[in-house]
């Protein structure tokens, strides 16, 4: 989470300022203030007190204040992949999608780096003390790959600020993973997937009433024929509207299973991937 502080006692400006911030990333939590507070990421100051080396609002330009902010905290954008259940084709979808958004990062919080064929000594996303930007590991598609350290540990320990910094889009692999709330509520959007059954659409409505500040996109994954309810009855289950279906797709399965994701060209599924990654371009 992004911390603005709007320091002003003027109310004239203090409101323009508050008008201006209006369209700021959901990420950020922006504070008017009469004080500086010690741990805000940026600081803009109104006209009536000194500026200090933050930033000066002016009300004849106020939209400069918050590109001066985007520019000093960065706007990378951090979508989150996840399950309600473990089997659900996240790994496989957060890997497509971040190649459909290329040049991306993909980092995971699952463990689930083998599935790429990735060395056991490749980069982590824990930030090094000499370092704090985020590095990745170039792989094929077009993106850089961050893996989870082992153990990985809580979500909580990913640095968000410094993916924003480092990444201009960057795909977060969370897996079935519970502890979640730092990163559902901060990211960008949060794709929730699922399987067309009636056990797993509950769970996924369970876990978006858990988290009802995250931005949800809910996928439905179909993993094979039979047993599997329709459109309608999903919805109607998961509570919310269903934005992307992709289609069942066991060659896709097959190459997650032999480390070859991304190697192959499943042309239905990956039609739906890149439809769910233009509508995430706008979130």
């Amino acid at each position: 989470m992004t911390k603005v502080a709007i320091v002003s006692n003027d109310p004239a400006v203090r409101d323009a300022a508050a008008t201006a911030f209006a369209t700021a990333p959901p990420e950020w939590t922006v504070e008017l203030r009469s004080d500086e507070p010690d741990d805000a990421d940026a600081v803009v100051y109104g006209s009536d007190v000194g500026a200090g080396d933050g930033i000066v609002f002016d009300r004849e330009r106020p939209g400069e204040a918050l590109r001066a902010v985007e520019a000093r905290v960065g706007r990378g954008r951090v979508y989150a992949v996840v399950g309600a259940a473990g089997g659900v084709g996240v790994t496989s979808l957060a890997v497509h999608l971040a190649a459909a958004m290329a040049p991306s990062g993909y980092a995971e919080l699952a463990g689930a780096s083998s599935r790429l064929g990735l060395p056991g000594d490749a980069l982590t996303w824990l930030p090094r003390d000499d370092d704090r930007s985020l590095q990745g590991l170039p792989v094929a598609g077009g993106l850089r790959v961050l893996r989870a350290p082992d153990p990985c540990p809580s979500p909580e320990a990913f640095p968000l600020r410094e993916a924003r910094a480092s990444f201009g889009r960057l795909v977060l692999d969370l897996g079935s993973r519970r502890d979640l709330d730092a990163v559902l509520t901060s990211s960008s959007a949060a794709v929730l997937v699922t399987t067309p059954t009636r056990p797993a659409a509950l769970a996924a409505r369970s876990l978006t009433e858990a988290f009802p500040e995250a931005r949800w996109i809910v996928v439905v994954n179909r993993l094979g024929p039979g047993g599997q309810i329709m459109r309608g009855g999903l919805e109607q289950l998961l509570g919310r509207p269903i934005g992307i279906e992709l289609p069942c797709c066991p060659a896709l399965r097959d190459a997650e299973d032999e480390a070859r994701l991304l190697a192959g060209s499943w042309r239905r599924w990956t039609r739906g991937v890149a439809r769910l990654a233009k509508a995430l371009s706008s979130c």
